[in-house]
């Protein structure tokens, strides 16, 4: 079940074009499109590596 955690940004930012296309008819919505993009983006990276990149934690010695 957690794992379905990580598709709730893509599919809120889905409904959220949605909505936007709904409400704004033909015209061309941006903030949505691009909320549509950065979480699929988020969705498909890996981000275990991602985190390592970022924030490197240095390896423990043995505990004596």
């Amino acid at each position: 079940m957690i794992e379905f955690i990580e598709y709730f940004l893509p599919i809120f930012a889905c409904s959220n074009l949605l909505f936007a296309l709904l409400i704004g008819g033909s015209f061309i919505v941006v903030f949505p499109l691009l909320g549509v993009g950065v979480s699929i983006l988020h969705a498909l990276l890996p981000m275990d590596r991602v985190n390592e990149k970022l924030y490197e934690i240095p390896e423990m010695g043995a505990n004596e």
